[in-house]
């Protein structure tokens, strides 16, 4: 975690969910293409950069990934802000991310990247749902 975090803006939130969303609609033109370790991974970092965005709100940033993912439940999940499917979720994305990515000796399969993609847009469409609820300062429409 970087603890000298800026405080909040408006207008890096809404770059930061615009980032986002152009990670899940980059996953679906890529699954449809049959580029399904692609998806995969821009899938994972839909849910990545919604998860920074909870975080973000909160004047917290992270320097690594793992970081980010180990705290998520302990910050949004073990409270009961969100739901544990969401750690799950973003969990079991960063380790097919992994796979996609960097083993060379297996390939997703369409039904997973399927599977990343819904888990994805899901997870994004729930942070941003607690995030606009929770600090609805920092969504109000720019000038």
């Amino acid at each position: 975690m970087n603890p000298a975090a800026p405080e909040p803006d408006a207008e890096t939130v809404h770059a930061m969910e615009s980032q986002a969303r152009s990670r899940l609609n980059v996953a679906c033109e890529l699954h449809t293409m049959g580029h399904f370790e692609d998806a995969v991974s821009r899938a994972y970092y839909a849910a990545f950069h919604a998860a920074s965005l909870l975080f973000y709100c909160t004047g917290r940033t992270f320097s690594s990934h793992a970081q980010l993912v180990g705290a998520f439940n302990k910050e949004f999940v073990f409270p009961g802000l969100l739901p544990g499917e969401m750690a799950r979720s973003l969990r079991d994305l960063y380790e097919l991310r992994q796979t996609a990515d960097y083993d060379v000796h297996n390939s997703i399969a369409q039904s997973e990247s399927e599977g990343a993609l819904k888990r994805a847009e899901t997870f994004v469409n729930q942070a941003f749902a607690y995030s606009r609820t929770s600090y609805p300062k920092l969504f109000e429409p720019m000038e």
